[in-house]
């Protein structure tokens, strides 16, 4: 997870050299195990992101296609995360340049600040790493075997009831919402990420042929967060590079509200 991030310090330099986590449950019929692999990153995690920069963010949402995650020695999380990627001393040091965020999305394998999700099973989780208060995870279960193949909505936004709070949520497709809020957390955002994080060396795999981000969603509104529009800008990609592999499919600049950005891993 981004708790143990060593890179995070050159995110500032070249917009976040991350921040925050998936695999799949299964692996190619009479194919054996995927491949080992390498990542390149000092820290040992492999990302395939895109990042958006605003100073003024209050909100964000993305659609992604639940599939199941196999994190195979290491951990996997396909996600988003509300970065306040400027660096602030009071964001604890986790390896990550004193950069503070709140995440969400599915994860395998996680087992750092709270959460111990099985390497072979797909759950749904929350984090964040607030000024002052330190890394915490939050386990909110394993996704249901009708969940998977559907829409998942996750997002992040200011909550309005509760000052210096953000409200994380997973909305499945067959209606049930799971959230949780991140409270005296007086980071101000200013970077949304979304994308897939992968550590260890064998046995990763998201789904068949991985998942993807549709329909991404913004608002600059602090006193109304559901006042918002679709991203239709094409962000700053990064990583994407084996085993991890990512790009746009359909990039929003041209497409629109039908932008589709995809992640894949590790065949």
């Amino acid at each position: 997870m981004r708790g143990n991030l060593q890179t995070l310090r050159a995110y500032s330099s070249r917009i976040i050299y991350l921040l925050l986590l998936a695999a799949s449950a299964f692996f190619t019929v009479g194919g054996g195990s995927p491949p080992s692999y390498s990542c390149p990153d000092p820290s040992g995690h492999c990302y395939g992101l895109v990042n958006w920069k605003d100073p003024n963010f209050s909100a964000f949402q993305t659609i992604v296609k639940t599939v199941q995650l196999n994190a195979g020695n290491g951990a996997m999380n396909v996600e988003m995360w509300f970065v306040q990627a400027v660096t602030n001393p009071d964001c604890g040091s986790l390896g990550t340049g004193n950069v503070c965020w709140v995440e969400v999305g599915l994860s395998a394998g996680a087992d750092s600040g709270g959460c111990v999700i099985p390497t072979n099973e797909t759950h749904y989780f929350w984090a964040d790493n607030r000024p002052n208060g330190g890394f915490f995870c939050h386990d909110m279960g394993p996704v249901s075997p009708a969940e998977f193949g559907h829409n998942t909505i996750f997002g992040v936004s200011r909550d309005t009831d509760q000052p210096n709070s953000f409200r994380a949520f997973a909305l499945a497709q067959d209606g049930r919402l799971l959230q949780g809020v991140s409270t005296a957390n007086t980071m101000v955002p200013d970077t949304v990420q979304i994308g897939m994080e992968v550590t260890g060396n064998s046995g990763t795999q998201a789904g068949t042929d991985g998942t993807t981000f549709t329909l991404n969603w913004f608002s600059n509104n602090p006193n109304n967060p559901s006042d918002g529009q679709i991203e239709k800008t094409d962000g700053f990609t990064f990583g994407g590079f084996p085993p991890v592999r990512s790009g746009w499919t359909r990039p929003p600049s041209k497409w629109g509200s039908a932008g589709e950005f995809f992640v894949m891993c590790c065949g």
